[in-house]
């Protein structure tokens, strides 16, 4: 992805960015770096979604804000099996409205705004206390 963004930055002129390649377990950035985190498509991907959400409150300065698009799936028990297939073939995590509440809570979240839920997305926001 790296090499593909800097060719795409190279094509387009681009200047005033820097990549960064980074253990989102443990981000290379001081704390309270940044007052916006986006992580689009990467949360249930991580073997310890705790821990990144942590690092990611970390970085943040206070009030910044976080938004999230991860897998979701359904709060009943035939959502929550069809999550535990999910893990066990593809390795990849999925979250309900109520657990990711939970996560980003207990990570030092609050303001939580869940801005979509559908089919295989679950969108939120929160804002760094």
């Amino acid at each position: 992805m790296l090499r593909y963004a800097s060719k795409r930055a190279q094509t387009d002129g681009l200047t005033n960015l820097q990549l960064i390649r980074g253990d989102a377990m443990e981000l290379p950035f001081r704390s309270e770096a940044f007052q916006a985190v986006n992580c689009c498509g990467a949360l249930h991907l991580f073997p310890e979604p705790e821990q990144v959400l942590k690092e990611i409150h970390r970085i943040l300065g206070a009030g910044g804000s976080l938004t999230l698009a991860v897998f979701r799936h359904g709060a009943s028990p035939i959502g929550r099996l069809r999550a535990d297939i999910r893990r066990q073939l593809y390795g990849l995590n999925s979250f309900s409205a109520k657990d990711l509440n939970s996560m980003l809570t207990t990570a030092g979240f609050s303001g939580l705004r869940q801005l979509h839920a559908a089919g295989l997305w679950l969108i939120v926001a929160a804002t760094r206390l």
